[in-house]
């Protein structure tokens, strides 16, 4: 760990602070090594990242926090139902979505996180360790429910707010066809189904607002 960046940074969603460690706990293998901060066991560990990663790792860090306090968010969205529920998945979908423009790119994991960074757009991502916790208070199935709420709420927010565009990768496309299970499958459908709702119209790989 003598590479450790001592760099710390603030999260600053709706005030829930604590010290931001540098990277994301990702699973993007090869390249420079980097150190890692658990952002809910707070213990340390290390990856292999190449250098474009390593630059999204860079502007996506601020997702890490103090696991005493997205722990213990995660824990009370855990065991919350109803306007409790919802209003926990909204301060996380918030919290989540990350990046900047009018656009919102969708796809297989890391590569629409890399064509957002590379040519703008918005972007959902979690830590992985926000599944993990889920998974061990309620299992994988009822992680998966309720990653998927704050998903779909992420989209919502995004409709609501009146953003230019979703657009899916190829990649993303393609793997949606493979694992209809997956999240990547799950926005589709879901965009799909609501998307005009809100004023888009589906354009090729992407849900386009309609000017009025």
């Amino acid at each position: 760990m003598s590479r450790m960046d001592q760099r710390w940074e603030s999260f600053t969603w709706d005030n829930i602070g604590g010290p931001a460690a540098r990277g994301i706990d990702a699973a993007i293998l090869y390249g420079d090594y980097r150190p890692f901060l658990s952002g809910v066991s707070e213990t340390a560990f290390g990856l292999f990242v190449p250098t474009v990663a390593a630059r999204t790792i860079d502007k996506i860090e601020p997702i890490i926090v103090n696991g005493s306090k997205l722990g213990k968010i995660i824990d009370r969205f855990a065991g919350a139902t109803g306007k409790a529920e919802a209003k926990l998945a909204d301060k996380l979908a918030k919290g989540f979505t990350r990046g900047e423009g009018d656009r919102v790119v969708l796809g297989k994991f890391p590569g629409y996180i890399r064509e957002a960074d590379t040519n703008g757009g918005k972007f959902y991502q979690t830590s992985a360790e926000f599944f993990d916790r889920l998974a061990d208070i309620g299992g994988k199935d009822f992680a998966e429910s309720k990653a998927w709420l704050v998903n779909e709420t992420s989209l919502r927010q995004q409709m609501k707010a009146g953003v230019s565009r979703f657009d899916f990768t190829a990649e993303g496309i393609v793997y949606a066809g493979q694992k209809f299970d997956s999240f990547t499958a799950q926005e589709m459908r879901f965009l799909a189904a609501n998307a005009s709702n809100f004023g888009y119209v589906k354009q090729g790989s992407s849900w386009v607002r309609k000017i009025k």
